[in-house]
């Protein structure tokens, strides 16, 4: 009978109306009388319960698809205000919408965005920091959900090398995203950055040649090239 009584609470909670409330508080309390007199339920309690439980099923599968359209509504939201660069309700509504889905990759990402963008226009140190945390966390979670995001691993890199000052830590991410996406040149570019970094400069001066033959955009190649000159010349 636990199980019955249970289930009746459980049905209470979908309803609102004090009607409703009554009349399955009234149906639910006719069904326990009789187990509790250790009588068998009778096919008519049978039936009822069965109808019961057929009209709250279709009211909780109403309740989940309302919040499942909540819940795109949240990411919807969250990518409008990024767009706008509304940094600050964006991550409101990322929050929002991590609650209803919170094992989405790019709703971690996009939070990672957003922290970081927001940091920058922090003049108080610690709440600069804090936020530079938080976005570290966005992105470690999304890779996290999905260790080949390529979106993550490079935001992460790009927080190590330009913000947080952990240059070395940025090494294997970008060496990841080479491993699936081996033209990507943007990665090849804060590699090699990295590279120069650790005064490893064989590898930096043959990464910038390999980003010269692999860039299509002309601005690319220029720049490698001209990286690539002033390693060999010993300016970097």
């Amino acid at each position: 009978m636990t199980v019955i009584i249970l289930i009746s609470t459980g049905f209470l909670l979908l309803f609102g109306c004090s009607d409703t409330r009554k009349n399955v508080l009234a149906r639910m309390k006719e069904v326990e009388r009789s187990g509790y007199k250790g009588e068998e339920l009778s096919s008519e309690a049978i039936e009822k319960l069965k109808k019961g439980i057929k009209e709250y099923e279709e009211v909780a599968n109403r309740t989940i698809e309302a919040n499942e359209q909540l819940g795109v509504y949240y990411k919807l939201l969250a990518v409008q205000y990024l767009e706008r660069e509304m940094y600050g309700p964006c991550l409101e509504s990322l929050d929002e919408a991590i609650f209803y889905y919170p094992e989405n990759p790019i709703l971690f990402h996009l939070g990672g965005v957003c922290s970081a963008r927001l940091a920058k226009s922090k003049i108080n140190t610690v709440e600069k920091e804090r936020l530079f945390q938080q976005s570290e966390d966005y992105y470690k979670r999304a890779i996290e959900l999905d260790s080949r995001y390529v979106d993550s691993l490079y935001g992460l890199s790009v927080l190590y090398i330009f913000e947080l000052d952990r240059v070395p830590e940025a090494e294997a991410l970008l060496e990841r995203i080479l491993a699936k996406e081996k033209r990507n040149t943007d990665a090849m570019f804060l590699l090699a950055r990295v590279y120069v970094y650790n005064r490893m400069l064989d590898e930096a001066v043959e990464l910038y040649e390999t980003i010269e033959k692999e860039a299509t955009d002309p601005r690319q190649q220029k720049e490698a090239a001209s990286n690539r000159k002033a390693l060999l010349e010993g300016a970097l």
